[in-house]
Parts: structure tokens; C-alpha cells; sequence
């Protein structure tokens, strides 16, 4: 008998390569597998994600707007930023649901959303 797969090792093996070089999965193959075994998504580094922030910031803003948004980053890394990512990364510490950590806010967002939804919504 073969060893057990897990979860990555079955979802790799279910990506194949079409002729154009982009991935593909084989769906039929995936959905017997157990997609809650797979590693969880890592908290993002507070501080790389304040850069990133400001840096996707540069194109779209114009530079006083940019200076007055770089305090309030450095403002926010100095001050609540490292409490609020102390308790992300405590309220992430766990197994079962939610699975990750921001599937109980996507969950709250989009289920508990209590009126007329057209086809498409975006409750951020």
C-alpha cells in the first residue's frame, strides 16, 4: 500500500500544466480531497505590510497626501500597531474554525450581510 498524501502533496499532484504554461487544476480530483489539512495562511509582518502599504500608495497619491499618510503609518507602527498584531497573531493561535485568519471576518461580511444582495457584492 502507498503512503498517505497529504493535503499539499494531493493539491500539487492535481495541478497540471496546460499548453500555454498556466496552471490548472483537475476539480473533479480536488474535491475528494481534504482542503482543511493544508497549512495555514501566516500573519503577515506588520511592519512589511506598513511599507508595502505606503509603497502602493506612491503612484496614486500626490505628495503632500503622501507625507500626511506616511505619519499616520509611522503614527499607527509606533503606538496600536504592535498591540493589534499581538492579538491577531493570539487570536489566530488555534485549530478548527475559523481556518484562517480572516475567515471569520470574510465570513461575517459576506453571510451575515441581512439585506437585497444583487448578483455581485463587495460589503467592504
Amino acid at each position: 500500500a502507498s503512503a498517505p498524501r497529504s493535503a499539499l502533496q494531493l493539491m500539487r499532484r492535481n495541478l497540471s500544466m496546460v499548453s500555454g504554461g498556466a496552471p490548472t487544476y483537475r476539480f473533479n480530483e480536488l474535491s475528494s480531497n481534504n482542503h482543511l489539512a493544508l497549512p495555514r495562511l501566516p500573519i503577515p509582518d506588520l511592519n512589511a505590510t506598513l511599507d508595502r502599504y505606503v509603497e502602493g500608495l506612491k503612484p496614486v497619491t500626490e505628495p503632500a497626501a503622501l507625507d500626511a499618510h506616511r505619519r499616520l503609518v509611522e503614527s499607527f507602527r509606533a503606538n496600536e500597531g504592535p498591540a493589534l498584531q499581538k492579538q491577531l497573531v493570539a487570536a489566530d493561535a488555534h485549530t478548527g474554525y475559523p481556518h484562517t485568519y480572516v475567515e471569520k471576518y470574510w465570513d461575517d461580511m459576506y453571510l451575515e450581510l441581512r439585506c437585497p444582495l444583487p448578483v455581485h457584492v463587495a460589503p467592504g
